[in-house]
């Protein structure tokens, strides 16, 4: 049992650049100056890991438009870059926020998160297909500028009503 699931773990080219991230945003996250409270980092970690393992999946499985490691195999860096490194940076972004400024920020962590997209091709652990890394610089802004204050929104709206 143990053996089938190292076997699994997908220790391919690459593999230590999302886990060397996914490490240092943990602790940034950890460690920084808090805006946000423990309960908004916990529900937004969870809402964004599941959002991105949801949709990575449709687009990297499904539509088969880039693999991450060994094709047809989940393991390390799936963990890292689908649970990990995007919810860290939106806690990131999240806690750093200020509503006048957010055309700033929205540029900022999408060249963040391109560069992190682009690095992790760069590296050989994701393997293009039909996919570019430019193609994800309007999802970025779409996720920085609209979603993730909706979702900052929604936060503050709970902790009113409980």
């Amino acid at each position: 049992m143990l053996n089938k699931v190292i076997e699994n773990m997908d220790f391919s080219t690459g593999w230590w650049y999302p886990v060397t991230l996914g490490i240092i945003l943990i602790l940034f996250v950890i460690f920084m100056p808090k805006r946000l409270n423990w309960r908004e980092i916990y529900l937004t970690m969870g809402v964004i890991a599941a959002s991105v393992w949801i949709i990575d999946t449709i687009v990297s499985v499904w539509l088969d438009v880039f693999d991450i490691g060994k094709k047809g195999l989940r393991g390390i860096p799936e963990l890292f870059l689908y649970s990990v490194i995007p919810p860290s940076i939106a806690v990131i972004y999240l806690n750093y926020y200020i509503e006048e400024k957010k055309l700033m920020y929205s540029i900022l962590f999408t060249a963040l998160s391109f560069t992190a997209e682009w690095l992790a091709v760069a590296v050989g652990l994701m393997k293009l297909h039909q996919w570019r890394p430019i193609y994800s610089i309007p999802v970025y802004l779409v996720v920085y500028y609209f979603l993730l204050p909706l979702h900052l929104t929604f936060l503050k709206s709970l902790k009113q009503t409980t």
